[in-house]
């Protein structure tokens, strides 16, 4: 019986999903909002990989996250932190914004180079 339950523990592993045709676990990226703007302003992704962007809200007033080529709009509190999951991408560059500041803007670069692990 024991043996049985090692074998379902190890099967039921998120290790065991990469052995046996799992989805990977999504890439991870930070992007911080500060009062001068965002921190990168350019986030270069990987390409057809799901990222999860950890973005951060270093000021003191609320912020939102906001996207309209990533149908993405996600408000952060002051000091907060929120996971914003996007993709895979196509390569290409995708825009986004603080909706409560307008000065603050960036873009996400996804490329090709990046998914194949080139700089």
């Amino acid at each position: 019986m024991r043996r049985f339950q090692l074998a379902a523990l190890l099967l039921a592993s998120p290790a065991a999903a990469g052995l046996f045709g799992g989805a990977p676990a999504p890439t991870a990226a930070r992007l911080d909002i500060l009062d001068s703007g965002f921190s990168p302003r350019t986030l270069i992704l990987p390409s057809g990989r799901k990222v999860r962007i950890t973005v951060a809200n270093k000021t003191s007033r609320a912020a939102e996250f906001e996207s309209f080529s990533l149908h993405r709009e996600q408000i952060v509190a002051p000091g907060g932190e929120i996971p914003v999951f996007v993709g895979p991408l196509k390569a290409g560059r995708y825009d986004f914004f603080d909706d409560f500041s307008r000065g603050r803007t960036g873009e996400i670069v996804a490329s090709t180079a990046t998914a194949a692990g080139k700089p």
